[in-house]
């Protein structure tokens, strides 16, 4: 079975969730059986970014990670890694890095305009004939 050069680079790099939705589109076929190849390929194919050696970055972590989730990334992979929230935040950070990936602005809380129950539409509590907002 021929893989596409640019798949074996993908793999090569540690890039393992675009190279699964490559051979996804060339191949037609589900993003599970693209990821089983790009597993298959991992263990013939040595990461040119050393820091995804030891616990790769799944097409489940990248894809959290891509989509501005990091939260998300970070705790899938301590599940599938088994290890804790240091080396998973450092994992997905190195990731992020290392692929270039822009991270979503945030607006800090004390800066966002709150809005009081009314103005949402849920109604006051009434007790006794007195408002209670």
């Amino acid at each position: 079975m021929h893989i596409d050069d640019d798949i074996l680079n993908l793999v090569a790099q540690g890039d393992y969730f675009d190279a699964a939705r490559l051979l996804q589109s060339l191949r037609g076929v589900s993003l599970d059986e693209a990821a089983a190849e790009i597993n298959r390929l991992r263990g013939d194919i040595t990461p040119l970014d050393p820091a995804s050696a030891a616990n790769p970055i799944t097409p489940a972590i990248a894809e959290a990670a891509c989509s501005g989730y990091p939260i998300e990334a970070i705790k899938l992979y301590r599940e599938i890694h088994g290890v804790g929230l240091k080396e998973g935040k450092e994992a997905v950070e190195r990731y992020i890095e290392y692929h270039g990936i822009e991270r979503p602005e945030r607006v800090p809380v004390s800066s966002q305009k709150r809005s009081h129950p009314s103005a949402l539409g849920i109604p006051s509590l009434t007790v006794s004939g007195n408002t209670r907002e």
